[in-house]
């Protein structure tokens, strides 16, 4: 069973290591080579300081045991073979997508998204909130495993985020995505438990929605200006009828970006560009996509978005036909980005100097109706909906009025106290240091609404720039800390 016996457990088997050294310097570069070969079975470390042939890559055969030698030295010499056409293929300025697991037209290697298999995979070590239920409940797996909506999606492609990556202790990842607005329902058994333990409720009246910029708090933020450096609104959105990035076609992703180009030039309150992703061949402006180093540009600055890289994002089927269809609108006061099928269909983003929150709130959601009466005016339909769970996301820890507020924050006296994190979650803030500065944004969506959630984020970030001025006065702050916290 076991082949030739050797001193070491991990060499049984053919016994044979087999190497070969590559010089793969733009592959290396361009993408994480070490998980790349690990999905062929392969490692691969990098040799430093080669006299001969400076830095090399050593690409190594895997376990040996149930190999044969030939099938080991065949392995590595045809995995040899395709780094070095993907190199030469970088060479040339080619884009190299539809090799890469999870971004060509395929499924990301791993648990399959088109039928769950009969058993359940052991999920001893896997931390998502999804592996978490099915450890628990495992009858829902036989119950779900053979089951698809009435637009195919299947239970399987819906669990394969969580199937594959088994998650991080400091995370809290769903582990389960939607594949259209009809698993919701379709498969609620798990969705139900799952989204209560992300969102701490499960609604069962209907999800309440108020956009209205008027009825947002006048409390200023700061009003010194002396500690908000910005304000950020994402708002999420995707449209009625289609299905979702894990799941739609190719030609589905199309229609997507097309009825946002339509409505972005019929619509009087979207003035801007779009910019289709380097490669992209969908857009009929530019066949092609922008130029690459404009699209690092706009990157590095977050305008633009790169490909997904996680192991979650990659199974969930995020990265499928990359990079078709998948670009950004840009307004022409650079103040509104729309990213198009990024995750969701549509991300609106406005990001604003200075502590005006209300008015970046606006501004994002005179965008979501523009865009949405300018779709319907064009034959399609609106955005999709759910009774209880309010807009339709394809994470659903992005449920209920799929809305972001953060307001990036310099506290250097309140944020170094050690109450702050707790302070922060009283007021149901959720808070992330950003290198120079506190991110602090909104918490879940679910269950409120769109005006709730901003007035929460301007009133508690207008205690804590309060709390912040005295601490820096010299007054003490401790009581009103605890007091805060104890609430």
């Amino acid at each position: 069973r076991l082949g030739f016996i050797t001193a070491c457990p991990s060499r049984l088997g053919a016994a044979l290591r087999v190497t070969i050294s590559l010089k793969v310097p733009l592959l290396a570069a361009a993408i994480d080579l070490s998980a790349f070969c690990r999905s062929y079975d392969l490692q691969v470390n990098q040799e430093h300081g080669n006299a001969t042939h400076g830095s090399v890559w050593n690409v190594t055969s895997g376990d040996g045991l149930g190999m044969s030698e030939v099938d080991l030295i065949n392995g590595v010499m045809e995995g040899s073979r395709m780094l070095v056409a993907l190199e030469q293929r970088l060479e040339q300025g080619e884009p190299i997508y539809d090799a890469m697991p999870g971004l060509g037209n395929e499924a990301s290697p791993g648990f399959p998204s088109d039928c769950c298999p009969s058993r359940m995979p052991d999920m001893d070590g896997f931390l998502s909130v999804a592996a978490v239920v099915l450890k628990g409940n495992p009858e829902v797996y036989s119950k779900l495993r053979r089951e698809r909506t009435q637009m195919g999606v299947t239970f399987a492609s819906c669990i394969k985020p969580g199937m594959d990556d088994k998650g991080h202790p400091s995370g809290r990842s769903a582990g389960m995505v939607a594949g259209d607005d009809l698993c919701y329902e379709t498969f609620a058994e798990l969705f139900d438990p799952v989204i209560h333990r992300l969102h701490e409720f499960l609604p069962t009246a209907p999800q309440p929605s108020d956009s209205s910029s008027a009825k947002l708090s006048n409390t200023a933020i700061d009003k010194s200006r002396s500690y908000v450096l910005s304000v950020f609104v994402e708002v999420r959105r995707n449209l009625e009828g289609f299905r979702l990035a894990p799941a739609c076609r190719r030609e589905e992703r199309r229609e997507v970006e097309c009825l946002l180009t339509k409505a972005m030039n019929q619509s009087e309150k979207l003035h801007g560009s779009y910019k289709p992703l380097a490669f992209s061949q969908s857009c009929a402006p530019l066949v092609s996509g922008i130029d690459w180093a404009e699209q690092d540009r706009l990157c590095a600055e977050g305008v633009l978005f790169a490909e997904p890289s996680s192991p979650a994002q990659l199974a969930a089927g995020i990265g499928r036909h990359w990079p078709d269809a998948r670009g950004a609108f840009i307004a022409e006061a650079s103040d509104l980005v729309v990213w198009c099928n990024e995750e969701d269909h549509f991300r609106f983003r406005v990001k604003q100097e200075g502590a005006d929150l209300k008015a970046a709130f606006g501004r994002a959601f005179e965008s979501v109706a523009a865009l949405e009466a300018a779709v319907r005016s064009t034959g399609g339909a609106g955005y999709a909906r759910e009774r209880r769970l309010g807009y339709v996301t394809v994470d659903p820890a992005n449920l209920g009025c799929a809305l972001r507020c953060a307001v990036a924050m310099k506290l250097p006296c309140l944020g170094s106290h050690p109450e702050f994190p707790s302070v922060c979650k009283a007021l149901n803030l959720q808070v992330a240091w950003r290198g120079d500065r506190w991110d602090v944004s909104s918490g879940s969506t679910l269950g409120v609404s769109e005006v709730d959630v901003a007035n929460e984020v301007i009133e508690g970030c207008a205690q804590l720039v309060s709390l912040e001025e005295l601490a820096a006065a010299g007054s003490a702050i401790d009581d009103k800390l605890r007091s805060l916290v104890s609430q």
